[in-house]
């Protein structure tokens, strides 16, 4: 079973198991879920910036893409 989404929250059951939240981003909605599993591989990929709202907003307006306030 292969997940692409960004990993919310792990925990280890008292059983062994690993319950992961997770969310799937998409352009209409977001999706969530959780899996339940004894064995469980992450691939985290590249660490990506990610900017907040306002700071992308006035990135927009100014066209500062250098400093950041």
């Amino acid at each position: 079973m292969l997940k692409y989404g960004r990993i919310r929250a792990i925990r280890k059951t008292t059983d062994g198991r690993y319950a992961i939240a997770y969310s799937i981003p998409n352009a209409a909605e977001r999706s969530h879920g959780y899996l339940v599993g004894r064995y469980v591989h992450i691939a985290t990929g590249y660490p990506a910036i990610r900017f907040l709202p306002d700071l992308q907003k006035y990135r927009h307006d100014t066209g500062d893409f250098i400093s950041v306030v």
